[in-house]
């Protein structure tokens, strides 16, 4: 699960709401503390319950309200009671707490995959069966090596059961250099098909490099999840540099917006359901690339395809030409 700790200005709500995620760096969703939510048909987290930080909203405070039941928090309401002055203490407390502790285990998960170099260990357990799969999804095997793809028959994953088990193929995340950022799992037996996709726990999430042998170029192509990447660089795109974020709803929390922000041009492809209006959606509703395009400014290009773009590579034969008109079609907003 891509979860962010709930900072300390929303302590009131420590244990009230799961699922936290940041939007931005002003922005972050959850569940919401008094009509809940659960984990989507798709895959992704409930982001029901909106907490603006106090730059951002108009009141100049912490403020949080449910797009689903209509509910609003700010400091000192719940259930219409003030909270008293030891209380709320403890409850900040306890949320610094919790984040002080998240980051001590991430820096402790962090050295332990850099000093042993686990990821090399994952990409040895590759066999003949999980090169082919690699090779049947667009990656052949110069570039399995490469990028340190790899395998691993018992994946322990958390899921709304309890701890479930799952083979697992792995995609080590690295920046520009070879240094190491988080490991992905993609579960090959899932409790929720819909819910592939794991990050190591602590480790969080990262933006995703198809060359992290090579600085970032001034165009760059930010395509949905790390596999389309790979497909994209290896099958279509010579020059610029092919990006990854995790999801559709995870671009503002990955680093993308950072590494891009000075490019001069920024291809934005995401799956074409990122283009379905969900039923509980408000009338501010756009689809993500619009708002990933909006927030990076002049420099972004939306880019779509009526089927994932790996699949038009992969399945239905598109050339290194038809990419590149499909380039020249981007949108600017």
């Amino acid at each position: 699960m891509r979860e962010v700790p709930l900072p300390t200005e929303f302590a009131e709500l420590y244990g009230r709401v799961n699922f936290v995620q940041r939007k931005s760096p002003y922005e972050l969703c959850s569940s919401c503390p008094n009509c809940g939510g659960n984990i989507h048909p798709d895959g992704e987290p409930p982001d029901r319950f909106i907490m603006l930080m106090p730059s951002r909203s108009k009141a100049g405070i912490p403020f949080g309200w449910c797009r689903q039941c209509g509910f609003r928090w700010w400091p000192g309401q719940k259930d219409n009671v003030a909270i008293d002055p030891e209380t709320l203490a403890l409850l900040q407390r306890q949320a610094k707490e919790a984040e002080e502790k998240r980051a001590e285990e991430r820096r402790k998960k962090l050295a332990q995959f850099s000093t042993t170099e686990l990821w090399n260990e994952l990409h040895d357990r590759l066999g003949q069966e999980q090169r082919k799969w690699w090779r049947d999804n667009g990656i052949p095997d110069e570039w399995q090596d490469y990028l340190k793809l790899g395998y691993t028959p018992d994946k322990i994953y958390k899921s709304n059961d309890g701890l479930l088990h799952s083979p697992a193929y792995t995609i080590p995340y690295f920046d520009y250099g070879w240094v190491f950022r988080t490991m992905q799992y993609r579960l090959c037996n899932p409790d929720n098909p819909a819910d592939r996709y794991r990050f190591e726990a602590d480790l969080g999430t990262s933006y995703y490099m198809t060359t992290p042998n090579r600085r970032i170029t001034d165009e760059v192509v930010v395509c949905e999840g790390a596999k389309k990447g790979m497909v994209v660089k290896i099958r279509g795109e010579a020059k610029a540099t092919v990006l990854s974020v995790p999801s559709k709803s995870d671009w503002r929390s990955c680093g993308i917006m950072e590494a891009v922000k000075d490019c001069g041009r920024v291809y934005i492809i995401f799956d074409p359901d990122c283009y379905l209006q969900p039923p509980d959606s408000n009338l501010n509703w756009y689809p993500q690339p619009v708002w990933f395009a909006k927030e990076l400014g002049n420099n972004a290009r939306v880019m779509e395809c009526p089927v994932k773009i790996d699949d038009a590579f992969i399945h239905y034969g598109m050339t290194k030409d038809e990419w590149g008109m499909l380039k020249k079609q981007a949108v600017k907003l």
